[in-house]
């Protein structure tokens, strides 16, 4: 399945499993469709790999938006949003991309922690 979603990803496609269905569609369609939703801020579990999820990165001492917008031109991430409400990064994209931004994300928080 890594390799498969390794191929697919440098072409511009996804593979979203649904049950035991497997759905090739482009990567634009893939990120609107129903792919699994991650909580959690820890890079050591987000895989790098390129299947393609949503996570929620709780952050706990930064602004979400402002972070954001301090990231908007580090990351290539096509969906990024922050939550107000739970403090909250919400992206979609690849698993090895989320993992890059993660690590700059608690970098970030826990320097501001200090």
């Amino acid at each position: 399945m890594q390799l498969l979603n390794s191929v697919l990803n440098k072409n511009g496609y996804a593979a979203v499993r649904s049950g035991r269905v497997l759905r090739i569609m482009s990567k634009e369609s893939a990120m609107r469709s129903q792919i699994p939703v991650i909580v959690g801020n820890d890079p050591a579990n987000i895989p790098l790999d390129d299947e393609i999820v949503t996570q929620i990165i709780p952050i706990r001492f930064v602004q979400a938006r402002q972070l954001i917008t301090d990231l908007s031109s580090l990351t290539t991430s096509p969906s990024i949003i922050a939550n107000d409400a739970g403090n909250s990064i919400i992206v979609t994209d690849t698993q090895a991309n989320i993992h890059h931004l993660a690590e700059i994300v608690k970098a970030i928080d826990s320097s501001a922690e200090d």
